[in-house]
């Protein structure tokens, strides 16, 4: 977990970008490692979850993790939580606070042995947070003997 401090920031006049002193990175670098860190932190996770189950590490996808954050930023932009059309697998979450949030599904689909890449996007408000989840290949068919094959025991 990180936490972000208040750093005294600067406009330069030859960019449209602000600068945070003493670091050289603009708002949209930072923005970037949050992303960054988000999907390695979510990635981790799902792994441990997924191992504690005998379903093979999960890789992240960078096409997953564009479109996921695309659902993401449409579901902030209308506040609905609702699947988009992907042909992936899909988890979605959103969180609301009047404070503001800490962010530190559907858990087969997570540990779905047969799912070998994982995008996330996640897109806050600073009040209201939307997290999706976007799997491939999907899980959680509702066909005879795919549960049993795709979830395995806890070890």
């Amino acid at each position: 977990m990180f936490k972000l401090l208040p750093i005294k920031t600067t406009q330069h006049e030859s960019s449209s970008s602000t600068v945070f002193e003493h670091t050289g990175l603009t708002v949209d670098n930072v923005f970037i490692f949050i992303a960054e860190s988000f999907q390695q932190e979510f990635l981790k996770t799902h792994n441990a979850y997924r191992a504690k189950h005998s379903a093979p590490a999960l890789k992240l996808n960078a096409e997953l993790n564009a479109s996921a954050q695309s659902w993401a930023n449409h579901l902030l932009a209308t506040g609905t939580l609702q699947h988009s059309d992907t042909k992936d697998g899909e988890n979605i979450f959103t969180v609301f606070s009047s404070a503001s949030l800490k962010l530190t599904g559907h858990f087969t689909q997570v540990v779905w042995k047969d799912t070998t890449e994982v995008g996330v996007g996640m897109a806050s408000s600073g009040n209201r947070a939307f997290v999706v989840g976007q799997y491939r290949k999907p899980g959680n068919m509702a066909m005879p003997g795919y549960f049993e094959k795709n979830v395995l025991p806890l070890v």
